[in-house]
């Protein structure tokens, strides 16, 4: 497994509407951890950091955090990103939820799907369908990978790699449904020309002549 993201957080005892708009005033987020049977602790957070954490891990990684001034000894935890507000017009971060784990404890964990290689259906004219972007996967949490690869080198046009296709590393199950279509190489879209009525033709090229057109022009000259 890579080297975890590591985060610095900060302990807070206050909680509160008014307490958590300081925090973001300040340029941090608040935050709250729990998980493995312990209490609830409140957190803020670095809103830069966390940003870039997120830039590089993504939404659903696994993290170390170290905690500054948090009671009891243990300072280093081992979190998942389990819930992320954002605001809907600023687009800053509101509100971060981790999760405790144990590395070497079962876990379930989404990860992102990554498609490698060129689909031999696309080179001659198909057009291939990203359908799911990421697999649930249940294991031991130091064994599930990053991400997963799908090669989709011998995908031919008409056909399709679906969840139950895939090669789960060993010990690992997955939650996502068995019949969902990752990737898909469909026959290109022809544009159809617009059918003509039979003797449409002919009358569009033979316009009929204006009876007293000719007598009118005549008179006016």
């Amino acid at each position: 497994m890579a080297e975890l993201a590591k985060l610095d957080a900060t302990f807070r005892e206050e909680t509160g509407k008014g307490v958590a708009r300081q925090i973001r005033f300040k340029g941090r987020v608040p935050a709250v951890m729990y998980g493995m049977k312990t209490d609830p602790m409140s957190l803020s957070i670095d809103a830069h950091a966390m940003g870039r954490v997120l830039a590089k891990v993504g939404s659903h990684a696994i993290i170390e955090i170290e905690v500054d001034g948090a009671p009891g000894k243990e300072k280093n935890h081992t979190v998942m990103l389990k819930d992320i507000q954002i605001h809907p017009i600023k687009d800053s971060l509101i509100h971060i939820d981790f999760q405790k784990i144990d590395m070497d404890k079962e876990i379930d964990r989404v990860i992102p799907l990554h498609l490698t290689g060129t689909a031999a259906g696309t080179r001659i004219g198909g057009v291939l369908q990203h359908g799911v972007h990421e697999l649930t996967l249940r294991g031991i949490a130091k064994s599930i990978p990053e991400s997963f690869d799908v090669d989709i080198e011998a995908l031919e046009i008409g056909s399709a790699i679906r969840i139950a296709d895939l090669e789960l590393p060993a010990g690992m199950v997955t939650l996502s449904s068995p019949d969902e279509i990752v990737v898909s190489v469909v026959a290109p879209r022809l544009e159809e020309e617009p059918e003509t009525v039979e003797g449409e033709e002919d009358e569009e090229q033979a316009q009929p002549e204006v009876i007293g057109a000719k007598d009118e022009a005549e008179g006016e000259e």
